[in-house]
């Protein structure tokens, strides 16, 4: 539950019936990260907007990769409610029983290592965002990432910052729905 108001799914009209339509679960519930947005419908249609470009849209960064940096930053963040959810995911699509929750040295050896220098950067810009220099970048280009990704990684960290402090501050607590229930995600 939220520390503020939420519009239930049966009083939402207009818009906001319209987005919840689209964010449903397959029972026709909707998840209280987009709820807890319901107040100022453009703010829950630009932050859709951006999670399904961030980790659903054209990108040189895997899904693995993409899942592996939201729970990173969820992780570092002490963001519960996002690191169940992208653990989840990240564990139903990497080959393995991986942890769930990474950091550094807190990976088995089948942590590639482009995945772990995403890591490293994601701990980096998370925890110290103004010390991030081009060394850092160098890093990232000679684990194999081109701009385009080095870009996408950026973006992926930056935005589960803002998500786990939004879920934070608003008092969301852990999913009890399965995070693979909403029909218009792939896996």
């Amino acid at each position: 539950m939220s520390f503020i108001q939420m519009v239930p799914e049966s009083e939402a009209t207009g818009q906001l019936a319209e987005f919840y339509r689209r964010l449903a679960y397959q029972d026709g519930s909707v998840d209280e990260a987009y709820k807890a947005l319901s107040l100022h419908p453009a703010l829950l249609a630009a932050d859709a907007a951006m999670y399904d470009t961030t980790m659903y849209g054209e990108s040189p960064l895997s899904r693995v990769e993409r899942e592996l940096l939201a729970l990173t930053v969820s992780w570092l963040n002490g963001c519960e409610r996002c690191l169940r959810h992208h653990a989840a995911r990240y564990e139903s699509l990497k080959a393995g029983p991986e942890p769930s929750r990474p950091g550094p040295g807190r990976f088995n050896a089948a942590v590639s290592d482009r995945e772990g220098a995403l890591v490293a950067f994601a701990e980096r810009l998370t925890r110290q965002p103004g010390a991030v220099t081009s060394a850092d970048i160098d890093v990232l280009r000679r684990a194999g990432l081109n701009d385009r990704a080095i870009l996408d990684a950026c973006n992926i960290v930056a935005y589960f910052n803002y998500a786990n402090r939004m879920t934070l501050g608003l008092g969301l607590r852990p999913a009890t729905v399965d995070p693979g229930m909403r029909p218009d995600r792939g896996t």
